[in-house]
């Protein structure tokens, strides 16, 4: 098994391993794309059988994270998209359906984050002093 995210941290002089673990465990937690929840847990979690979670992965709706064992572990973000999923099947919504308004739901959010980006950059580009050629700055 791999080192802690404690044991990853270089020593600071006068930061107490103390404050090294709650600023690991700080920064390990809000990562939501990290795998966390055994099977058991994200079922429980989600108050589902597992094997309901079984049939969701084959039918591609998440894909959870495995363990060197083959585990299945999954993440803040598996679990949210569970939570979707689950809420479309209620509404009639076929697993088929589920898959691809999850996967057009995907596309929106990547989309949005690259329009955030080009406008950022376009900001930059325009403000002034950082045109090439402009001698103000």
């Amino acid at each position: 098994m791999g080192r802690s995210v404690v044991a990853q941290l270089p020593s600071e002089p006068g930061v107490s391993a103390r404050s090294r673990a709650r600023a690991a465990l700080d920064s390990a937690l809000a990562d939501g794309s990290a795998p966390r929840f055994s099977i058991g847990q994200a079922a429980d979690l989600l108050d589902v059988r597992p094997s309901v979670l079984r049939r969701l992965e084959a039918s591609g709706v998440v894909s959870p994270s495995r363990t060197d064992g083959d585990q299945r572990r999954y993440s803040r973000r598996d679990l949210e998209r569970l939570v979707d999923a689950r809420a479309l099947m209620r509404e009639g919504v076929s697993l088929a359906g589920v898959r691809r308004v999850l996967e057009l739901q995907d596309r929106v959010g990547e989309l949005e984050a690259a329009l955030s980006d080009a406008r950022r950059h376009a900001r930059t580009a325009t403000t002034p002093g950082l045109l090439a050629g402009d001698s103000s700055s």
